[in-house]
């Protein structure tokens, strides 16, 4: 009867507070190009060896996670191929701050710094990379670290966008929303072509500012940076202030054989209703 008893009220217990089981991390296969919320995943790509001049991006922003440690093989030390990680945060106000990690060897363990709100990972390879160990294969796990991001809202948007031809993103992108939020370091990456880099073509990015975009003195405002091999992402000018798309600037365009990435930053005060971002994919010979 005790024993019928116990059953019994297990068996309750078990409808009542059911178990979570923890399945694998999410896995991701094909080459990067989209967002990923998740605490924990895995990159890799089956034993397919890489590509000459392969781009692939992978944006990672989990909610409750100060930063995160990565787990990776890319079965060489070459500087023709591998990963960087770039964390994309803030020491607050209207500051961004930019830092990238050069990822190769195998086997190796990684703790990014403890701001880290915004992860892009960004495997790449050269016009003739040295393919080592395991023959182009690679693997990358990332796993949160918990806590507060600091100055980060996560009303912040990211896109990436392959530019194979034209289109447009408006910012904010969620439906409904007339204005930006406070604090936010939004991400817009645009990767050459068919995730290949060529300098045969170019993408072009043209900022536009909707009316009373953004907030004046150059509080809010849009940046961008160029992905160089092995370095990872760089000010697309070399006087980085040069580059601050602030209210007084109503249109302006970027263009690059490489990726491109744009980080958007607002302060914690005043908040405006945003920017279009058109983007289309020429030929050099055009």
């Amino acid at each position: 009867m005790k024993s019928a008893i116990i059953f019994f009220v297990a068996v309750l217990y078990s409808l009542t507070f059911p178990m979570f089981v923890i399945g694998e991390p999410y896995t991701i296969t094909d080459c990067g190009h989209d967002f990923y919320p998740y605490e924990e995943g895995v990159i890799k790509n089956n034993g397919v060896a890489l590509p000459s001049n392969k781009r692939c991006v992978w944006t990672i922003r989990s909610r409750d996670t100060a930063s995160y440690n990565l787990y990776y093989d890319i079965g060489s030390n070459s500087r023709d191929i591998g990963f960087t990680a770039t964390c994309i945060s803030s020491i607050g106000s209207s500051n961004v701050t930019v830092s990238n990690f050069r990822l190769s060897g195998i086997g190796v363990e990684k703790s990014l710094p403890d701001n880290c709100p915004v992860l892009v990972i960004t495997l790449y390879s050269e016009a003739n990379p040295l393919i080592v160990g395991n023959n182009g294969r690679y693997y990358l796990r990332w796993e949160a670290r918990r806590g507060t991001a600091l100055h980060y809202s996560y009303d912040s948007e990211h896109e990436v966008e392959v530019v194979s031809g034209s289109g447009i993103i408006k910012h904010p992108v969620v439906e409904g929303r007339t204005s930006y939020s406070n604090n936010e370091l939004s991400t817009f990456i645009f990767l050459p072509e068919g995730n290949t880099y060529s300098n045969s073509a170019k993408s072009v990015v043209t900022y536009i500012q909707d009316v009373n975009g953004m907030e004046g003195s150059c509080c809010d405002y849009l940046t961008t940076y160029k992905f160089v091999p092995a370095e990872g992402y760089k000010s697309y000018f070399f006087w980085s202030d040069y580059d601050k798309m602030c209210a007084s600037v109503t249109t302006a365009y970027r263009k690059s054989s490489d990726t491109l990435m744009f980080v958007f930053r607002s302060d914690g005060s005043v908040v405006r209703s945003g920017f279009r971002l058109l983007y289309f994919n020429v030929k050099c010979n055009e």
